[in-house]
């Protein structure tokens, strides 16, 4: 037993200093640092391997692209998150086709595929709209709601009548804030007052969401300050902590709007 956890000890200290030692790379060594990043990304622990693809995101290391992208296939759902969000950033605003994001639409693990649908609206990938519809029926709600968002920040405008049909059966509040969302976006304003219910949600999270996508909307000046008004309420009457400090956030975003 003693030598059993002495080694777990000393595992977990290898992987504490090879992770620190990724994250000291000197950045300006780039034959090094790729050299480093390749070698941890095949690292027999998932934490490092993770740090090695933060670090690919943060110095914009397009040189490991391939193995970045064979992480994709990784069997920790850590990494393939990581893995998923970096390519998104490498790939930032380029409205390309990224096929090999497209498996993970389907990821086992619910919050893989909210960064794959991430990626995709970060990257432009408007080629990718008609697998993200079919994420309207995803089992997982949140999974829905950002479904439904990357449809409309993408300008899925031919996908209106989808969200509409799945909104109609829609009964997680969390996904309903994600369509409502998507069809104001989308052009129906009548969707607003909708969004300033959800601020008033029994579920914390649902607070936020709307506030969210409230601070991210573009408001008229009149729907500007009924937001601001509605926020401001929502903020001095909180569930929890967490929803007063997102109010708190949103409120100063939608004040330098006004």
């Amino acid at each position: 037993m003693e030598q059993k956890i002495g080694r777990r000890s000393y595992d977990h200290v290898g992987v504490q200093a090879r992770v620190l030692a990724i994250k000291s790379m000197p950045q300006h060594d780039r034959k090094n640092l790729v050299g480093a990043i390749k070698r941890s990304l095949t690292d027999r622990s998932p934490t490092v391997r993770a740090a090695a693809l933060d670090l690919v995101r943060e110095a914009d290391v397009n040189e490991v692209e391939d193995q970045v992208r064979k992480t994709l296939l990784d069997k920790h759902r850590s990494v393939r998150y990581t893995a998923v969000e970096t390519l998104g950033a490498l790939h930032e605003d380029e409205g390309i086709a990224a096929r090999w994001l497209y498996p993970l639409l389907e990821d086992p693990f619910p919050l893989v595929r909210v960064e794959a649908l991430e990626a995709l609206v970060r990257i432009g990938d408007r080629q990718a709209l008609n697998l993200i519809t079919k994420r309207l029926d995803d089992n997982d709600g949140l999974v829905r709601s950002y479904a439904a968002w990357s449809i409309a920040q993408l300008g899925g405008t031919r996908y209106v009548s989808k969200i509409i049909q799945r909104a109609s059966t829609e009964n997680d509040d969390i996904a309903k804030v994600g369509m409502v969302d998507a069809l104001f976006t989308l052009g129906d304003k009548t969707q607003f007052p909708r969004l300033l219910e959800f601020l008033f949600s029994d579920d914390y999270l649902v607070r936020c969401a709307a506030a969210n996508a409230l601070g991210a909307a573009k408001l008229t000046a009149k729907q500007l300050r009924a937001a601001i008004q509605a926020v401001t309420y929502a903020a001095e009457h909180p569930l929890v902590r967490g929803d007063k400090t997102t109010m708190e956030k949103v409120l100063k975003e939608l004040q330098g709007e006004a």
